[in-house]
């Protein structure tokens, strides 16, 4: 299943991959570092933390910015199979319904 990507993250995929060819791995993972580059291991989390740092930004306000834009545009059963997630996990990110004044 295909999930739809903003131009922000499409960017952000652009880069890693451009990245992962100028240090010429084999390494798997979209995100590779000069220490990962040598091996299959994914990065570890206190990168991509310390990554984000000089921004202000926290990894997990970025995953949960991603999942209440998804959580907007989907339909809750595409977006509870294609992330893997239950129901109640999902229905928590879904705006609730708009509230119209009767005319």
């Amino acid at each position: 299943m295909h999930l739809p990507l903003d131009s922000a993250t499409w960017t952000a995929l652009q880069r890693c991959q451009e990245h992962r060819s100028r240090l010429g791995t084999d390494n798997p993972h979209l995100l590779v570092t000069r220490l990962t580059r040598t091996h299959h291991g994914p990065a570890g989390a206190a990168h991509v933390r310390d990554s984000l740092a000089p921004v202000g930004l926290l990894p997990r306000i970025l995953r949960s910015t991603r999942l209440l834009a998804l959580a907007d545009d989907l339909d809750p059963k595409i977006l509870t199979v294609s992330l893997g997630m239950s129901y109640a996990g999902v229905a928590h990110y879904r705006p609730s319904p708009k509230l119209t004044r009767p005319v």
